[in-house]
């Protein structure tokens, strides 16, 4: 019979006790469960990184080659940020990052998945293709982002 909601479903008793169990012998051994959750809170996710690093590059603070970004460069950007980088991994913590979920977004982007026709303008249309060009730059953009954002402590190299 179940009763409780843990986590996500429902669980029963003996799994509500275990749970319980475990984070009894956290806090036992000095962990402390509000501050991890807190942290969760606060940490960045992509999207939020990919804002830092526009509104940085906008600022000129992003450099190619020991120059500032130019701005068609920084509007390329913008374009891969929120058509490709943002729809497949957007939500997932910037910390938490690995080869693996990056590899599943550049399988996606050259699959097609973030295909789409985007109305823009009044009289403006934005096709989207996807494909692996477009996962390629996608790829390295994050590449980039992530490499800039290591520099300034927002993550940590894995």
């Amino acid at each position: 019979m179940a009763s409780g909601c843990i986590g996500f479903g429902i669980s029963t008793p003996d799994q509500a006790r275990t749970l319980a169990r475990r984070h009894l012998a956290e806090v036992e051994t000095g962990g402390d469960p509000a501050a991890q959750r807190r942290e969760d809170r606060e940490a960045l996710t992509v999207a939020e990184l990919c804002e830092r690093y526009l509104e940085a590059a906008h600022a000129g603070l992003v450099t190619y080659r020991s120059k500032p970004k130019a701005a068609s460069t920084i509007r390329n950007d913008m374009g891969l940020i929120a058509r490709h980088i943002v729809p497949t991994i957007g939500m997932k913590l910037a910390r938490d990052l690995d080869r693996a979920t990056v590899q599943r977004m550049i399988d996606s982007i050259a699959a097609g998945a973030t295909a789409a026709v985007i109305k823009t303008k009044p009289r403006g249309l934005a096709r989207v293709t996807g494909g692996p060009g477009a996962a390629a730059r996608a790829a390295e953009l994050l590449g980039g982002i992530l490499s800039w954002a290591e520099k300034r402590g927002y993550v940590v190299p894995v």
